[in-house]
């Protein structure tokens, strides 16, 4: 993954968060109900997030797997 798309996903989730929490603080609720809606919207960003970041890691080792792949094929066409 590029660090273009790095800063992209983290500019989405950092836009998402800070505008969860302006809409929640501005929001005419409750302090027990906004507190419920902070909790329920941070267990969806922390999974989003988890997702995300798995999603990351699987690309990366997909990359690093047909990396090794030509390099191998490069070194058995020297031989």
């Amino acid at each position: 993954m590029s660090d273009r798309d790095t800063g992209f996903f983290a500019g989405i989730m950092l836009g998402s968060a800070i505008g969860f929490l302006l809409g929640v603080l501005f929001a005419p609720a409750s302090g027990e109900q906004t507190r419920k809606v902070i909790k329920d919207k941070s267990e969806e960003l922390t999974e989003d997030f988890r997702s995300k970041t798995q999603e990351l890691v699987d690309r990366v080792k997909d990359s690093l797997k047909k990396g090794t792949e030509k390099v191998q094929e490069a070194v058995d066409e020297l031989h």
